[in-house]
């Protein structure tokens, strides 16, 4: 086993084969009710400009000159710099021969300098989860694995009556100059959302942040839809919810963040608002056929929205963490 820094200018075509089949075999086998990943959805994947104030180092492991695994370590810029996200990805047919334990070595030993190690959404009872609690990943927050079928829902759930007060804005992309800076203070209500045992700092966005990230999705290749709830009487945002639709995967959205500043909540504004951008979504983008999402298992709130416009759980899902410290001398090294 050889493994390497991963370098996109030194790809060859065979290497790219290499790295689809090792997406969509490990994703039947680890994730069978989410749509399986294409060559462009692993080319993006893996060359895209990440979110603002990330890192993403990767390494690629061959066995026998072909690549059965590769790796990502997500490392933070911001609030978060004593923590490391990890991704380990081994095709079902070369697990259990100490590939992933190999790649999780390295990156340990790259995440020098962070205390806590994490990853995110591994389906529980599964075998990346079985992988990590041998490993001594602890769960710290569960989470749910949700969709939304937009060739079966009933589209009746999205007619929402107003929020008297408030009106509903919609854009694509970028966020207009009248909202920019109301728009930034709206999405630090997420601040309050629930995130079970994990160290995680959530950001302070501001409107340069919200410039910045508006750029990454962009060039990545992703489109973002926004629908905002209004305050009629400030003419700030109270509200929003947002949903990204990428070149390299069109029949698939994902929602995104949805949340509504303390002062206006009580309204039903998260309903209001996700049923509308859903409403937009299938008039304005027929070729989307389906919606996925993740919130905390524990953020009743969220996931009664989510039902209540169509969304289904799929798989119940956890994040994990571990010392880094402590993994690396089980790992001897």
């Amino acid at each position: 086993m050889r493994i390497t820094l991963f370098e996109p200018d030194a790809v060859t075509e065979g290497d790219w084969d290499d790295l689809a089949e090792v997406a969509r075999a490990a994703a039947a086998a680890d994730r069978p009710t989410e749509p399986a990943p294409t060559r462009a959805t692993t080319v993006t994947r893996l060359t895209a400009p990440p979110s603002p104030k990330r890192r993403l180092p990767r390494w690629t492991l061959r066995d026998g000159g072909r690549i059965v695994g590769h790796a990502m370590l997500v490392l933070f810029d911001d609030e978060n710099t004593d923590l490391a996200g990890l991704d380990v990805t081994v095709h079902p047919d070369h697990r259990r021969r100490g590939v992933g334990t190999a790649l999780l070595r390295t990156l340990v030993g790259a995440a020098e300098g962070r205390s806590t190690l994490f990853l995110e959404g591994l389906p529980e009872g599964g075998p990346g989860a079985a992988w990590a609690g041998a490993h001594g990943f602890e769960v710290v927050q569960r989470t749910a694995l949700q969709a939304l079928d937009l060739s079966t829902v009933d589209r009746s759930r999205w007619r929402t009556p107003a929020a008297p007060g408030y009106r509903l804005a919609r854009w694509r992309d970028s966020v207009p100059e009248e909202y920019l800076a109301s728009y930034a203070a709206a999405r630090n209500a997420l601040h309050d959302a629930p995130r079970g045992d994990l160290d995680f700092t959530m950001p302070e966005w501001d409107p340069l942040r919200v410039r910045e990230a508006e750029a990454a999705t962009l060039g990545r290749g992703g489109e973002t839809r926004i629908v905002a709830a209004v305050h009629e009487a400030t003419g700030t945002v109270a509200g929003l919810t947002l949903l990204e639709v990428y070149a390299h995967s069109p029949a698939v959205g994902r929602q995104q963040d949805t949340c509504v500043l303390a002062a206006h909540r009580g309204h039903r504004l998260g309903l209001w608002m996700k049923a509308d951008n859903l409403l937009w979504l299938a008039e304005d983008r027929p070729e989307v056929t389906r919606v996925g999402t993740y919130s905390a298992a524990d953020n009743g709130p969220m996931l009664r929205v989510n039902r209540q416009v169509g969304f289904v759980v799929e798989a119940s899902t956890a994040n994990l963490r571990a010392d880094r410290a402590a993994l690396a001398a089980r790992l001897g090294g």
